[in-house]
C-alpha cells in the first residue's frame, strides 16, 4: 500500500520503485535477479512454501502497477501473467485462502481487460 501511495497519490514512481525493491529484499532474503530469471515453477521451488509464493505474487502484482503508471504496458502485463502462474504455483502447494482467492481473480480480471 505504501508503494502504491507513493506513486499513485505522490507522483513519486522513482520512489515507490526503489520502496518496492527494498521491501522484495527484506521480505523474500534472495537474490530478485536470480527469481526473475527462471520460470514460475523453478521460482516457487526457489522459494519454498506458499506463503513465500504467494509474497512475490503480491509483490509482482504491484510492479506490474508501477510499470503501467510509466505506460510500460507489455512489462505490466508479463508481471501480471506472472504473478497469476505464482498463484497457481501456491495452490498446488496450499489451499489458497478466499483473500488469496480474490487476488488472483483480480489479476485474472486486470488480464482480461487489456
Amino acid at each position: 500500500k505504501r508503494v502504491l501511495n507513493l506513486a499513485q497519490a505522490e507522483q513519486r514512481i522513482d520512489d515507490a520503485d526503489e520502496a518496492l525493491r527494498t521491501t522484495m529484499e527484506t521480505a523474500l532474503k534472495l537474490d530478485l535477479d536470480r527469481l526473475a530469471a527462471v520460470d514460475a515453477r523453478s521460482c516457487a521451488v526457489i522459494l519454498g512454501s506458499a506463503v513465500r509464493v504467494r509474497m512475490y505474487a503480491q509483490i509482482l502484482a504491484v510492479e506490474s502497477k508501477l510499470l503501467h503508471l510509466r505506460g510500460r504496458e507489455k512489462e505490466s502485463s508479463d508481471r501480471l501473467r506472472r504473478a497469476l502462474r505464482l498463484h497457481e504455483e501456491a495452490d498446488r502447494r496450499a489451499a489458497p485462502s478466499e483473500e488469496e482467492s480474490r487476488e488472483k481473480d483480480l489479476i485474472r480480471a486486470e488480464l482480461g481487460s487489456r
